[in-house]
């Protein structure tokens, strides 16, 4: 077997050759995961800012009110599209043990100013590139900032590569 020394940064692993091939392809799969994801995540930061910056978007949300396939943020307006780079469109109505909610999906605007975002947006700009769940029944609306705390937590961490 052959015997290859990796170093990471004062640890020395010995792999044999097709452990070391592995290792290799998920190191090249968590960085270009990591490269993708980046900016997805700086983005949904800024489309949380955009929705929790005024309370009727936050309980626009929160009412999860909408047709399956429209947008529900950012606003198509001034430079949301390009500045922000991605948006929520409504989804379907979703039944999670016997509660109702509906799902946002998360997709990239071709206009988007970040290069990377425009780049996968290019690539396919209806891929749905994470989704998050928000309740719509009897759930408490009074403090939407708690339920969308959650939400965009769900949105990072629903990310797919």
């Amino acid at each position: 077997m052959a015997v290859c020394s990796l170093w990471s940064g004062t640890h020395s692993h010995s792999l044999g050759s097709s452990s070391r091939a592995s290792y290799e392809a998920a190191q090249t799969k968590h960085k270009t995961s990591s490269t993708m994801s980046r900016p997805i995540r700086e983005s949904i930061k800024r489309l949380r800012g955009w929705v929790m910056g005024s309370e009727s978007r936050m309980k626009k949300i929160v009412r999860g009110e909408g047709a399956p396939g429209t947008r529900a943020a950012p606003t198509q307006s001034g430079n949301n599209d390009k500045k922000i780079g991605l948006r929520l469109d409504h989804g379907d109505i979703v039944v999670k043990d016997g509660k109702k909610f509906r799902r946002y999906k998360l997709q990239i605007n071709k206009g988007a100013e970040n290069p990377t975002l425009k780049a996968l947006a290019d690539k396919d700009s209806h891929r749905v590139w994470s989704h998050a769940d928000i309740p719509i029944d009897d759930t408490d609306k009074t403090e939407p900032g708690k339920l969308l705390e959650t939400f965009f937590e769900d949105l990072e961490t629903n990310i797919e590569s």
